[in-house]
């Protein structure tokens, strides 16, 4: 009995000094110091000012400190999500406690993003429908931080894209202006993509030019618009596009507002415009019937029943289409070139982003067997030394490899003279591009229509082989027809070259727009008047 007592008497203590052996470590845990942070914003670079809105999201990457994300990376601080309430103090969800003994740096972002993959952030600028969204903050300045630290660490953050602010007046700022009465507002030729890295705060991989819908709300008597922009954008390839509910296109090149090239992180460039003057220009839905683009003959009168229309588009989108247009062929599936290939030229699509491609490959517009082979030269070259001429240059699309690469397509080859090809033929395309580039310095955008042509009966066609043996004809000559306007007036210029060697100087191979006209029987430019196609201006396109 008094044996039974004192064994249960010996457990009841054993049990005692077990249970306060397992809760020595207690203390320990009561000593961990649960982390929070606060957040501070500088006053220039949020949307919505200084101050954080409720549930607003940052996410957070610790490491050891002196050591590179991916040497030092914390498990529980790889990405970790953490929201306020308003009064810039942030909190995980889950508990966080400071690593025992060990001094970390914290790197953190707005707004938070899931499956950040190698600590790069990814920015997506296509849709500017809410700018808190969009407003990339980021901050590196906590370092050195431990359980031992007195304070909450403060993350500074700062914004990493720029901002332009548009101020729209109404024709001679008389009356009000209300977003009623618009009905888009278009940011043309800035790219929208691109990497941030979290480990270094720098940009890579930036791309995807294309047009951005911006969305005005109401001041006073005008409108405001706003947009966030990647930094290091070059602000004079970058153009506002205002449609009106009349359907009236007011377009301005930023450029041409004083202000600088690039554009630098967490400023904020401003813009007054006005619209006014020539009441915009109206550009239709492409059609064979009512003339298409701006650069579109009119075809309703050729003779070439095998003939078509296909637009080449870039894979981004733009105000009507849902894409950019490249460039337009009227490809003739018996002859098998193009009659003409027309398309806008501006620095938007000759900056220099890729180098040439030479994916020379069949134009998915049209079936295969109605193209020739070119995957290779013409038969015979070596004896007849017909290129495979591009009708719309490769140094014409280097802004993109999609770009280019489209201007490997058959449809936009023929057999043209090498001993012209490379020599005459090249500075004429080069003279153009110069042309194109005065769209930086208050000029419009330039037009180019470039064709080929073939002989009429009774004169014989010549055909050239193709690497499969199929048939395509042979120009006879070849031309270029240009438009380009400054301060609404239009001035064109015209150009025909034989397919063969041209040794003279290019001015001699000027023609009016009307001439080229007569001899092709095509309309250029059939928005114009009849009397702008007939004189050259030489005070507007000059001695070259």
């Amino acid at each position: 009995m008094n044996l039974k007592k004192f064994s249960l008497f010996s457990l009841f203590v054993l049990l005692l000094i077990v249970v306060s052996c397992e809760n020595e470590e207690s203390p320990l845990s009561v000593n961990k110091r649960p982390m929070q942070l606060l957040g501070e914003v500088d006053p220039t670079t949020r949307v919505s000012g200084s101050s954080w809105d409720e549930e607003d999201q940052i996410g957070v990457f610790g490491k050891e400190s002196n050591l590179s994300l991916n040497e030092g990376l914390l498990e529980n601080l790889n990405n970790q999500l953490f929201s306020t309430t308003g009064d810039g103090v942030f909190k995980s969800s889950e508990i966080i406690y400071y690593p025992k003994g060990k001094k970390i740096d914290l790197i953190a972002y707005y707004p938070y993003q899931e499956g950040v993959s190698d600590f790069n952030y990814k920015v997506n600028l296509q849709d500017q429908s809410i700018l808190s969204n969009l407003d990339l903050l980021y901050a590196d300045n906590v370092k050195g931080i431990s359980d031992e630290s007195g304070i909450r660490p403060t993350l500074q953050f700062n914004r990493q894209l720029a901002r332009i602010t548009l101020t729209v007046y109404p024709e001679r700022r008389e009356g009000v202006l209300k977003p009623e009465k618009i009905q888009k507002i278009e940011l043309e030729g800035l790219p929208t993509l691109a990497d941030f890295s979290l480990e270094t705060g720098e940009f890579s991989n930036v791309n995807q030019v294309q047009s951005v819908t911006l969305y005005p709300s109401s001041v006073d008597k005008h409108l405001l618009v706003e947009a966030m922009i990647l930094p290091g954008s070059d602000l004079s390839q970058a153009k506002i596009v205002i449609t009106t509910k009349e359907g009236l296109v007011y377009p301005f090149h930023l450029k041409m507002q004083g202000k600088l090239s690039a554009l630098e992180k967490g400023k904020n460039y401003t813009f007054t415009l006005e619209l006014s003057g020539t009441k915009g220009e109206k550009e239709e839905e492409p059609t064979p019937t009512n003339g298409g683009f701006t650069e579109w003959p009119d075809v309703r009168n050729s003779e070439f029943v095998n003939a078509e229309i296909a637009v080449n588009y870039l894979s981004t989108s733009t105000r009507s289409s849902g894409k950019i247009r490249n460039y337009t062929v009227y490809y003739d599936t018996y002859y098998k070139l193009s009659h003409w290939v027309a398309y806008p030229l501006h620095p938007y699509y000759t900056k220099k982003n890729v180098s040439r491609t030479d994916k020379w490959g069949y134009d998915p517009a049209f079936p295969s067997k109605d193209q020739p082979n070119l995957s290779s030269a013409w038969a015979d070259y070596n004896k007849l030394k017909y290129d495979r001429g591009h009708q719309i240059a490769s140094a014409d699309r280097v802004c993109s490899k999609e770009a280019n690469i489209q201007t490997f397509y058959y449809t936009n080859m023929t057999a043209q003279k090498a001993e012209l090809n490379q020599k005459k033929w090249n500075d004429l395309e080069v003279q153009v591009r110069r042309w194109s580039d005065r769209a930086n310095r208050g000029y419009d955008t330039l037009f180019v229509v470039t064709g080929a042509i073939i002989p009429t009966p009774p004169e014989k066609i010549e055909w050239a082989k193709d690497k499969s043996g199929g048939l395509a004809a042979i120009p006879t000559s070849y031309y270029k027809v240009l438009m380009q306007k400054k301060d609404g007036k239009a001035y064109t210029i015209g150009f025909e070259m034989e397919n063969k060697a041209a040794p003279n100087a290019l001015m001699s191979y000027e023609k009016t727009v009307a001439e080229l006209e007569k001899k092709t029987g095509f309309t250029f430019f059939p928005s114009l008047k009849k009397e702008e196609k007939e004189v050259i201006d030489r005070s507007f396109w000059g001695n070259y």
